[in-house]
């Protein structure tokens, strides 16, 4: 059987009702050597139903179950054969030109690695509406020795635009050979496999080629991170399956549900198992409190009950030098604000929202944003609906004189 150049594979569980248009954003690429697979890991038979009316030659359906979302991430890695592979969220639907744009990228520079960015397709509100990443288009390398240090010193915004993320990047099969070699025997360790498989590619590979154009659209609502932050009913299924909250911070000080403190423990213990280039790049406390704080602060501004995770950050900060601790606060005033004036803010929105008055500016933010064109307000119901017009737009451009 033909090696395909890609393999696109899509873990999923319990998403039937989106992960259809994430394999339909496949097979409608102008790139066709491909093979997508859906590994399955849904409790009953909605996503079988699904995805099995795709009949297309270069699609497989592999049924797992009852297996924890790392688990489920690494037989889906586990399934790929091609040159390059693709990890796509259920979450996520591919525009019509990336693959076409990844194998002009891989062809060109050889690289083991490839990163890009993604449209946001905001449908955590009543009305939708999208982020457009914008981006210069443009591909440079950067060293897996740069893209650690802002890892570990720089802001999560900083990570998210620069750490090849399982699910906006793909892999060499070599490079993926290479990581199952290592200490860890695996791609997608636990707890976050998204960046676990990043950091992996950084220890064990040169460098990650970085494309500044977004080549998904991705949805906000379904993230398995924003359930738990959200102690939604799935967020704690999430944890159960993994060992219980604890699990989250096993090597790290702030024993709270937070994404920044989770992502640290990750490469703690990454770091540990592996050694090797990792061990030349130690935790930065005092960006990973600022960050933590960060995290938590944005919560308390969405409305999310946090009082407890703001206990556990001072907490664990008390335990620290006192040298450190003024380390932290002054960077926490650099970086967002003082910290008593951003809690003040923050309680001030709290009045609004209690008051109504905070979804009356929404709406009229909303009304005002549809009335000038941007951002799309409420014309997409789904991120495939938005990749296919945008496709269009972008083949009209293409044609102009």
């Amino acid at each position: 059987m033909k090696t395909p150049f890609f393999s696109l594979v899509i873990p999923t569980k319990g998403r039937s009702f989106v992960v259809g248009d994430a394999v339909q954003s496949v097979l409608r690429q102008t790139f066709t050597d491909f093979e997508v697979v859906v590994v399955d890991n849904d409790d009953g038979d909605a996503t079988a139903k699904v995805v099995n009316q795709f009949k297309d030659a270069r699609f497989r359906h592999h049924r797992t179950g009852g297996l924890p979302m790392p688990e489920n991430w690494e037989t889906a890695c586990a399934q790929a054969r091609g040159e390059f592979m693709v990890l796509l969220e259920d979450k996520q639907t591919l525009h019509g030109h990336a693959l076409e744009r990844l194998h002009e990228l891989a062809e060109k520079h050889q690289p083991p690695c490839m990163k890009w960015q993604s449209d946001t397709f905001e449908d955590t509100t009543d009305i939708t509406w999208i982020e457009e990443a914008g981006g210069t288009g443009i591909a440079r390398f950067r060293e897996s020795d740069d893209l650690l240090r802002t890892y570990l010193s720089g802001t999560m915004s900083d990570a998210w635009n620069n750490i090849p993320i399982g699910h906006l990047s793909a892999f060499s099969r070599k490079l993926c050979d290479v990581i199952r070699a290592g200490p860890m025997g695996r791609l997608c360790p636990p707890v976050s496999p998204d960046y676990t498989i990043g950091i992996q590619a950084l220890a064990f590979g040169p460098g990650v080629l970085l494309l500044d154009e977004a080549l998904v659209a991705m949805s906000r609502r379904h993230s398995n991170g924003r359930s738990v932050t959200r102690k939604t009913a799935l967020g704690k299924q999430f944890m159960a399956e993994l060992g219980g909250p604890s699990r989250l911070w096993s090597l790290t000080p702030i024993h709270a549900p937070i994404i920044p403190a989770t992502l640290y423990n990750d490469y703690l213990e990454l770091q540990a198992a592996i050694g090797g280039r990792l061990a030349k790049f130690p935790i930065d406390w005092v960006n990973y409190y600022v960050e933590s704080w960060r995290s938590i602060l944005g919560l308390d501004n969405d409305g999310v009950p946090v009082a407890e995770e703001f206990a556990a950050f001072r907490a664990a900060l008390e335990k620290e030098t006192p040298e450190l601790q003024q380390r932290v606060w002054a960077a926490i005033a650099e970086r967002e604000a003082p910290a008593e004036k951003s809690l003040r803010k923050n309680r001030r929105k709290a009045l609004r929202r209690r008051t109504g008055l905070l979804a009356i500016e929404r709406g009229w933010k909303l009304f005002t944003r549809r009335l000038s064109g941007r951002k799309h307000i409420g014309k997409f119901r789904s991120p495939l609906e938005f990749v296919i017009w945008s496709d269009e737009l972008r083949r009209q451009k293409r044609k102009a004189p």
